[in-house]
């Protein structure tokens, strides 16, 4: 896949959660930017909100006020989307340059309280 190559860096997972959950991918390395490049979400039990976000300057908190938001899907359940951060050719999304505290966050929504897991890929690079 010739987009991997340039997103040379992958954070996978599965995450089990009811309503929210803030899952904590890593912090962004002292001078580096993260830019990113697609990913792919799946969640199985219901209906899931996926955001991927980053701290602002100086902050590692994982809540809506601390971070900024790269990108928004909402997916049904059991299917896997792809979501283009990459925008055919032009790096836009990308996070601010790392202090040593501001972290990448994925955000997980739903409106039922219902028990659910979530999977995803983001792929990504530093520079």
């Amino acid at each position: 896949m010739a987009r991997a190559t340039l997103f040379d860096t992958v954070s996978q997972g599965i995450q089990s959660f009811t309503t929210e959950t803030w899952i904590d991918l890593g912090t962004i390395p002292t001078g580096s930017k993260i830019w990113f490049g697609f990913a792919d979400y799946m969640p199985d039990g219901k209906t899931t909100i996926f955001e991927l976000r980053t701290n602002l300057t100086g902050q590692s908190a994982g809540t809506v006020g601390a971070t900024t938001i790269h990108g928004r899907a909402s997916i049904r359940d059991g299917v896997t989307a792809p979501v283009d951060y990459y925008k055919n050719g032009r790096l836009t999304t990308k996070s601010v340059a790392g202090t040593g505290s501001e972290k990448m966050w994925l955000r997980l929504t739903s409106k039922s309280a219902a028990a659910a897991d979530a999977y995803w890929w983001i792929y990504y690079t530093l520079a």
